[in-house]
């Protein structure tokens, strides 16, 4: 286990030393402009219902790590599945590692414990660990200081639970919202919406692309890191 480890740590440090180069080269082999959006998460795109702007905002902010995190996975389950035998010779070598595969792998290996990873969908590799998952379910846990937000806050919970369901195939989800100003937790459970996942998607890849986004409420605004650079 201590030799996996240490083999796993070189290919990681491979990763860190070249992140930005890696990105890079995994657009161009794509066919894809560098400056285009291609990693979110699944976190920031749920977050399109709280504001479409600063959801698109923050997701090219930290492509690189959701980048990383998807580099990450793949070298990790190839390790674990016994795919890796040599180091790779060159950085193109090091991203093709794990293109075989599949979620349905890392499905069956961890059963019950919230798996980590990422699925292509309509231009994007998106990236989303459950915080929790059985056989049937998905859960969506969330912390909220004042009960007057859940009204904005229960769509982001509920639409990361539906994207959680969609990509990791389980047809319920559970939501647990905590409301820490009257110490109260509001539990509901549901089937998982796959359409409002879908549609999710799509609305944030038009103003991902330049469409203008609906304006959240205004006090949205007072202490949002994007409030600058956002289009009024």
């Amino acid at each position: 286990m201590l030799r996996v480890f240490s083999e796993l740590s070189k290919y990681n440090q491979m990763i860190e030393q070249n992140d930005l180069r890696l990105l890079a080269l995994e657009k161009r082999r794509r066919n894809i402009p560098l400056k285009k959006l291609v990693f979110v998460g699944m976190h920031n795109l749920a977050q399109y219902w709280w504001c479409a702007q600063s959801s698109v905002l923050r997701s090219r902010r930290n492509e690189i790590e959701f980048f990383l995190t998807y580099l990450y996975d793949r070298v990790k389950y190839s390790f674990i599945f016994g795919h890796l035998k040599i180091m790779p010779k060159n950085l193109r070598d090091l991203l093709d590692i794990g293109s075989d595969l599949k979620y349905e792998d890392i499905d069956r290996f961890e059963k019950y414990q919230p798996p980590r990873w990422s699925f292509e969908k309509m231009g994007y590799v998106i990236v989303g660990i459950p915080d929790g998952i059985t056989q049937k379910y998905v859960y969506e846990k969330k912390d909220i200081q004042k009960e007057s937000l859940l009204h904005f806050e229960k769509p982001v919970a509920f639409t990361q639970a539906d994207l959680y369901g969609y990509f990791f195939k389980r047809d319920k989800k559970i939501v647990e919202i905590y409301i820490e100003e009257n110490n109260k937790i509001m539990k509901l459970k549901e089937d998982v919406d796959t359409n409002r996942a879908k549609n999710t998607i799509r609305k944030f890849k038009r103003v991902d692309n330049g469409a203008q986004a609906i304006p959240p409420q205004k006090f949205k605004c007072n202490n949002c890191e994007f409030k600058r650079d956002c289009r009024k």
